[in-house]
């Protein structure tokens, strides 16, 4: 089973090879995409594989042209590889418009690279306003109704349905593998955990299916490991692109526990009830979940969020991880941090770019505020 943890990195590692041996053996379109507001069941009942689009840690002189110096890196770095002709195995690409970055990335990305299929999702700018839910409703009803027309086929409520039992299986299994790890932070590092989640995002959905439950009855069958001293601390923020960051977090002597990230609890929180129509559940599960940082609606709710989760999860502080030049995390951050300070859960904010071997500084400030907890 340890070689199925190597498998969820490898992919992790390598997704475009992944992708492009998927697309030669089953024949099945990819359709690239960025955020967890995508809505995959959609793209899975059309017959269609999602796949969430990697960064590279390297250089995007093409991408410079086109964007400043100071933009998103996670956005240069995908720009750059579509500019390169990198993502030739995509059939298509979706962008939820959840964050001004993504909304510009979207505007260059349909007049330079040469992907077939252009969509783009226009989200509420709250999830908690007036109206919210039938803007959802509407944008995700556009959704299918062009992808019908993208992938020539219809998407019947019937594959709905199977869409949104395989993904709900799916995300109770990852959160059963976080409360399991939350329980017994040794059964896996936080590197393993951040690959196995990011591999979920590429990897064939029925097959993920069967390899997750076979990994978590195979950590559930394990003996606990002895405490390591560790501090137990909840991660914040847009996402986590940097695997080494875990290995960061244990090496100034800490442990992450659990997170608020789209590369992890976001991913798999909230599932779809079949009680309403298929996609007014779909809608629901967006309007009703875990918000993004770049939603608008109350960071005060945020920071009672983080609060609960740390309480939870016996964490003692919570890490805001902001990457570079990234402006959604900064957006009310200083409501939030009140909140957690009066609830007494200390927080610190960490800025990381690609190279984190060049952060020292990072890297002693993480470790006198976890001395500090």
């Amino acid at each position: 089973m340890i070689e199925q943890v190597r498998e969820f990195a490898r992919m992790a590692g390598n997704p475009l090879a992944y992708a492009e041996h998927l697309m030669k053996k089953d024949g099945k379109p990819v359709f690239g995409y960025f955020c967890s507001y995508t809505p995959e069941e959609i793209i899975h009942a059309a017959g269609l594989h999602p796949f969430r689009l990697p960064g590279t840690g390297g250089a995007t002189p093409h991408a410079d042209e086109h964007l400043r110096s100071c933009s998103c890196e996670l956005i240069r770095e995908t720009l750059e590889q579509a500019l390169e002709g990198r993502f030739g195995f995509l059939h298509g690409v979706v962008f939820p418009r959840s964050c001004d970055a993504i909304r510009r990335l979207s505007d260059i990305w349909r007049l330079r690279a040469k992907i077939r299929y252009h969509f783009d999702i226009d989200l509420p700018a709250r999830l908690d306003g007036e109206g919210s839910r039938e803007f959802m409703i509407d944008a995700l009803k556009k959704f299918r109704r062009d992808l019908e027309t993208a992938a020539k086929t219809c998407i019947t409520d019937s594959a709905m349905d199977h869409a949104f039992d395989l993904y709900n299986s799916i995300r109770s299994s990852l959160k059963n593998l976080y409360l399991l790890r939350s329980a017994n932070p040794g059964l896996l590092s936080g590197g393993d955990l951040h690959s196995i989640v990011r591999a979920c995002m590429i990897m064939e959905r029925c097959e993920l299916d069967i390899a997750l439950k076979s990994l978590f009855e195979w950590l559930k069958a394990k003996p606990a490991s002895p405490p390591d001293g560790k501090k137990r601390v909840v991660v914040a923020g847009i996402l986590c692109d940097h695997p080494d960051f875990y290995a960061l977090v244990e090496r100034c002597g800490g442990t992450v526990v659990w997170d608020d990230l789209c590369t992890g609890s976001r991913y798999f929180e909230g599932i779809i009830t079949e009680d309403i129509n298929s996609i007014a559940s779909l809608a629901r599960r967006y309007i009703d979940g875990p918000v993004c940082p770049s939603d608008l609606s109350s960071p005060g709710s945020r920071g009672e969020k983080l609060v609960r989760m740390a309480k939870e999860h016996s964490a003692r502080g919570v890490v805001f991880l902001s990457l570079k030049y990234c402006e959604s995390i900064p957006n009310g951050f200083s409501v939030v941090r009140e909140t957690l300070e009066k609830s007494g859960v200390p927080s610190i904010m960490v800025e990381v770019d690609r190279d984190l071997s060049a952060q020292d500084e990072t890297e002693e400030r993480l470790q006198r505020f976890l001395e500090g907890i």
